[in-house]
């Protein structure tokens, strides 16, 4: 085998030194890499979405009051809807079912009126007032006469039929006419003016047509009057 010369010798010591370095370099990177954690990718959580209801309380004639949750721009008839729908005596008119529900509203559905409850509220009865007659006039019968009894009346509005003739709603003067309870001068004027436009009486109820007179009026004169 040929001996190295020393020239040699020193160039393949120098390979063997330069991979020995190369060697140790890629130790020492590769202990470096094996130090260093790994990079981690994270990604948030996105957030959730607010759930896109509105609440709304449902109350009156529905089948199921209560709170329900319905999307926003929704009918109040959707919110109805969700309650059951109107009951048999629901008023529908009362509440607009076309309007737009608002969170946390609520909606309030009427009860339909009874026809006799109605009544009941519009029907007002008054009894008439009768007049409380005065003290009876006198009648003064005319001696030696057979002349009927001449009529003398004290002030007062009130006649007593027992002893006094009625008075002809058609033929009775302005001061027979005041005579009679609860009629005054005019009073007594419009039952002159009727009879004056329409003719004499025909019955006592056509006072009625005369005005300041109604039902519990008449109902006091009739005792004491005629057609």
């Amino acid at each position: 085998m040929t001996e190295l010369s020393p020239g040699q010798k020193a160039l393949v010591m120098i390979g063997l030194g330069a991979i020995v370095l190369a060697l140790i370099v890629l130790t020492l990177n590769h202990a470096r890499r094996a130090d260093v954690p790994a990079a981690v990718q994270y990604t948030a959580p996105q957030p959730q979405s607010a759930p896109s209801l509105v609440a709304v309380h449902v109350v009156g004639a529905v089948r199921q009051p209560g709170v329900y949750y319905v999307p926003p721009q929704s009918r109040v008839q959707e919110a109805i809807r969700q309650a059951g729908g109107l009951t048999a005596d629901a008023d529908a008119s009362s509440v607009n079912l076309a309007a737009l529900v608002q969170d946390g509203e609520q909606v309030k559905v009427a009860f339909a009126q009874r026809p006799e409850q109605a009544a009941g509220q519009d029907m007002q009865v008054t009894a008439p007032v009768r007049p409380v007659p005065s003290a009876p006039p006198e009648v003064t019968p005319v001696a030696g006469t057979n002349a009927p009894p001449v009529e003398v009346r004290r002030p007062g509005p009130a006649l007593d039929l027992t002893r006094v003739k009625p008075i002809s709603l058609s033929g009775g003067t302005k001061q027979d006419l005041e005579a009679l309870p609860g009629i005054g001068p005019h009073l007594a004027d419009g039952i002159i003016h009727y009879r004056a436009s329409h003719g004499p009486f025909r019955a006592v109820d056509d006072l009625v047509n005369v005005p300041g007179f109604g039902e519990g009026r008449i109902e006091a004169l009739r005792p004491y009057v005629v057609p």
